[in-house]
């Protein structure tokens, strides 16, 4: 049985690109997990989907893992310089919503994502490794973040064994170790 949303995001985000698959002859979905990380397993469907999306592709849509060669960092090395995603990256797991202008409700503090939630939190270690954090200020709470960051990193390094992404992330920046 499927116990949250990680054990069948893919087939239920995917199940949407099929509902409407007269719409896209290609669909490009973001991988959640590198090739390095490719296991068969119910924990998570993102850590086999170069093999699940072949094999829930039709005639009229294929679907495709898209970067599965980029782990999170490599991600955010590729995208980091690129001014519209200073200003319009949506990363966050808080309420999403739809209106003319963005996908992403602001939060009180008036930033699009909150910078609290495990994915906010993530990503803003990452951007603060590659040297990006102050180019993402106008949509994180990234005074937040420095408040939260030695508990989040001793987080971290706790589920490092259990978390591919935490483990990538203190590889690629082992100094956070002793920060935390």
């Amino acid at each position: 049985t499927f116990k949250n949303f990680n054990h069948s995001h893919t087939l239920r985000n995917m199940s949407v690109v099929l509902c409407m698959q007269k719409l896209f002859k290609h669909y490009f979905y973001a991988s959640g997990y590198s090739l390095d990380n490719f296991k068969l397993t119910y924990e998570d469907l993102a850590h086999f989907e170069t093999l699940l999306l072949p094999q829930i592709s039709t005639l009229c849509t294929n679907l495709i893992s898209a970067n599965a060669n980029f782990n999170r960092i490599d991600k955010l090395k590729y995208i980091g310089n690129d001014s519209l995603t200073t200003e319009n990256l949506y990363v966050c797991l808080k309420e999403q919503i739809w209106n003319d202008h963005h996908v992403g409700k602001l939060d009180d503090d008036g930033f699009r994502n909150c910078g609290k939630c495990e994915k906010c939190l993530r990503t803003l270690i990452i951007l603060e490794s590659l040297g990006l954090i102050d180019d993402y200020r106008k949509i994180f709470n990234v005074d937040y973040y420095f408040r939260a960051k030695s508990t989040y990193i001793k987080t971290m390094y706790a589920l490092r064994y259990e978390n591919d992404t935490y483990s990538d992330i203190l590889k690629f920046n082992p100094s956070l170790i002793k920060m935390g």
